[in-house]
Formats: C-alpha cells, structure tokens, sequence
C-alpha cells in the first residue's frame, strides 16, 4: 500500500470545487459574502494538504528516499484525513451572510 493511497483526488476535487468557482465565478460577491471564517478554515486544511505534499516532493526531489524523511511523511500523512475533514466541514456548513 503506497503512502498517498488514501488520496483521494476526486473528492478532495469536490470540496475544492466551490472554491475554485467561487474565484472564478460570475457572482463572487454573492457566493463568498459573509463566509470569511468557513474560507480561512478552508485554506488552512488546503494548507495542510500541500505541506505534506511539498515534503513528499522535496523528499522525491534527488530519488533517494531516506528512512527519516519516510517517517516524517508517514506521521505527516496521518494528519491528511483530519485536514480533508476541516476543508470540507469549512465549505459545507459555510451559511450565507454568516
């Protein structure tokens, strides 16, 4: 079992996508109006993604992996679901004009 089989893309494609569509969207005003704290917690579970992300990638970066740096990703890693959860749970229960 590889380590970022617990991935999954897909969904973490759905809890980005009001996000994405918020920037982007015709009405952005009215989309992210009032949802300023359910945004921050949002980035900051995206932010947690990508650290671990980047440490991975830093990891891969010479093709040698080290025992060390796999352990600090597995312990990393551990924190993904929790980080998936804060994004989704941010999104979901953002209420309009909160």
């Amino acid at each position: 079992m590889g380590i970022f089989d617990s991935i999954d893309l897909e969904g973490l494609q759905r809890v980005l996508f009001p996000v994405i569509e918020a920037v982007g969207g015709p009405d952005i005003e009215d989309i992210i109006s009032g949802k300023a704290e359910a945004l921050h917690l949002a980035a900051a579970g995206v932010s947690a993604i990508a650290g671990i992300l980047d440490m991975a990638g830093d990891a891969a970066d010479d093709g040698i992996l080290s025992g060390e740096e796999i352990n600090a990703i597995v312990a990393a890693a551990g924190d993904l679901d929790e980080a998936y959860d804060a994004v989704r749970n941010a999104l979901i229960n953002a209420q309009p004009g909160a």
